[in-house]
């Protein structure tokens, strides 16, 4: 019931699917500027987003960094060498030790051999035996595994005197 001037997406109908691609635009091309402390003491970081940064590529060995001025609550910020550039050489930044997931989420792109990408199991041998009940398994046996198979979990460091269960 609100005329177009007052309407906050001006009388367009927007929809979940709508506002996914325009938070993923956003997202994904915000970078966070250290802004003021709160009343609490606790600092909050300002998103914002920066011209011309699809000029730059993403590495883990960077030769250009991004900096915010010094001034508290300055939202000036600039693309800085960290070593020589020739004519015709990329600007590559460092966006973060980051797995694949959140730079896709973030960046909308993956890195072939990320060596931050990783996935973290737990062993855990009560919730095997359910998943293998449900499944249909007819004697699941990983909270009580037979002599062999406690031999290789305790090479793998999943069972005996302080395992490593992830």
């Amino acid at each position: 019931g609100l005329t177009p001037d007052k309407h906050p997406f001006g009388g367009q109908e927007v929809d979940a699917s709508s506002l996914g691609w325009a938070m993923s635009a956003v997202s994904s091309r915000a970078f966070k500027l250290h802004g003021n402390k709160q009343s609490n003491g606790i600092d909050f970081d300002i998103p914002m987003m920066l011209p011309l940064i699809d000029m730059c590529n993403h590495s883990f060995n960077p030769n250009a960094r991004i900096v915010q001025e010094q001034e508290t609550g300055s939202t000036k910020m600039r693309v800085v060498a960290e070593k020589a550039i020739k004519e015709d050489d990329p600007l590559l930044l460092c966006y973060g030790c980051l797995s694949n997931d959140l730079f896709l989420l973030d960046y909308g792109f993956v890195i072939h051999s990320n060596p931050y990408d990783c996935i973290e199991l737990k062993y855990d041998g009560a919730l095997l035996d359910a998943a293998s009940m449900a499944a249909g398994v007819s004697s699941p046996n990983f909270s009580t595994p037979a002599p062999w198979q406690q031999l290789i979990l305790s090479h793998l460091n999943l069972a005996g005197e302080s395992p490593n269960l992830k």
